[in-house]
């Protein structure tokens, strides 16, 4: 399966959605079993590419099928934010806070940040701070196509600036 993939993705990269599409459908064909594994890769290579609708309907095809992981959700929401699909960015962050509230701080602190941009950037400010409040100061996201380096400080000054 890894030398068909590898041709899949190289296909996408190269030609396009629609010109790999047959070979991504025969894989899924192939190997049912790996479906989550496909549509991971395949949703980096969309986002690599900045096709993020793209990349979030990979992400969800994951969730439509139960096989998601607490990644799954964070990359939706970090995808749909690329998109500029703001309500959903926030819908996918919120389930990443409710299931890792109790585990993971990487998650917990970055998606409740995320989740406070996508309301700054709907002008919902109050839930914005709310987001923001127990975000630790050091917590920062810097790799987001379309926005600078974002930090708890940085959407505090936005905040008390544009309102």
């Amino acid at each position: 399966m890894k030398d068909e993939l590898d041709v899949a993705l190289k296909r996408l990269r190269q030609d396009g959605k629609e010109e790999s599409e047959q070979l991504f459908s025969s894989l899924l064909a192939t190997y049912p079993d790996q479906r989550d594994h496909l549509y991971r890769k395949r949703s980096l290579v969309f986002a690599e590419l900045e096709l993020f609708d793209e990349a979030v309907q990979d992400r969800q095809a994951i969730i439509d099928c139960g096989q998601q992981t607490i990644g799954d959700l964070y990359f939706s929401g970090e995808y749909a934010l690329q998109a500029g699909d703001f309500v959903a960015a926030r819908r996918y962050f919120d389930q990443v806070i409710e299931r890792a509230s109790g585990g993971d701080p990487y998650y917990l602190g970055s998606s409740r940040l995320l989740a406070a941009l996508a309301s700054y950037q709907l002008h919902e400010d109050e839930r914005c701070r709310a987001y923001l409040q127990p975000v630790e100061d050091d917590t920062e996201i810097l790799w987001l196509k379309g926005f600078d380096r974002v930090t708890k400080q940085m959407m505090i000054e936005a905040l008390n600036r544009d309102r």
